[in-house]
């Protein structure tokens, strides 16, 4: 099996480059919050390590896809799904900076588990069908958040690992 950091930089972003133009508007909605869940998880891992400046690096990059996500659900839409959606980002985002400024370093792996539950099976295709129908995220703007140099490095911190501990 390979390893993406073996690639040089421009291999890495030509590839990245590639998958993400030739996903659905919905599989690019499933990689933001993969995103999400790589920068929890490094977030996290980061607190084991006692890497106060990667974990703060982490928690932005979490931050900025959970303010990207929410900014983007339509006013004109359902207004049921998106008091449920706001109110899921506006919990997600408080507990984050939690997390952090109080050093519960374990609430970052809870955050993580509240989000696979809708994002996994089997609540999952119905979790991103709503979205995708919910959400005004214009195909361009999605693109260049996929494409930013932060969702890069978000992808490239997922092969993060604990010193003296296992990641999930």
């Amino acid at each position: 099996m390979f390893k993406i950091q073996q690639f040089n930089e421009h291999a890495i972003d030509a590839l990245l480059e590639g998958i993400i133009h030739d996903s659905t508007r919905e599989e690019r909605i499933m990689m933001l919050f993969g995103i999400l869940d790589n920068m929890l998880k490094t977030a996290w891992i980061s607190g084991l390590n006692e890497d106060a400046g990667k974990q703060k690096e982490c928690v932005r990059a979490a931050v900025d896809v959970v303010n990207f996500l929410k900014s983007n659900l339509g006013v004109h839409k359902d207004p049921l799904f998106n008091a449920a959606y706001k109110r899921f980002y506006t919990t997600i985002h408080r507990k984050i900076i939690d997390a952090y400024k109080n050093g519960t370093n374990e609430e970052f792996q809870t955050i993580r588990a509240s989000v696979a539950k809708l994002t996994s099976p089997p609540f999952s295709k119905a979790f991103f069908s709503n979205f995708t129908r919910e959400s005004d995220i214009d195909d361009g703007e999605i693109l260049r958040f996929l494409l930013s140099p932060n969702s890069k490095n978000a992808v490239l911190s997922a092969g993060a690992r604990p010193a003296h501990h296992t990641a999930n």
